[in-house]
């Protein structure tokens, strides 16, 4: 289970990341002995660094 946000308007498919499921993402990867995981961008993160955050608590 991917855990990602998706919008559907009958043409147009959205995804974006949320915490969740970016430590979704992390905890898959660690299950699987993968190395860690790739960021596109952290420039819409918050100034807590909510997302980034969130990827290192889902590869602990």
């Amino acid at each position: 289970m991917t855990e990602s946000s998706w919008a559907y308007d009958g043409t147009n498919f959205w995804t974006g990341d949320t915490p969740r499921a970016v430590r979704a993402r992390g905890a898959y990867a660690k299950g699987k002995g993968l190395g860690g995981l790739f960021t596109l961008s952290l420039e819409i993160d918050d100034a807590s660094g909510t997302m980034l955050n969130s990827t290192d608590a889902g590869l602990r």
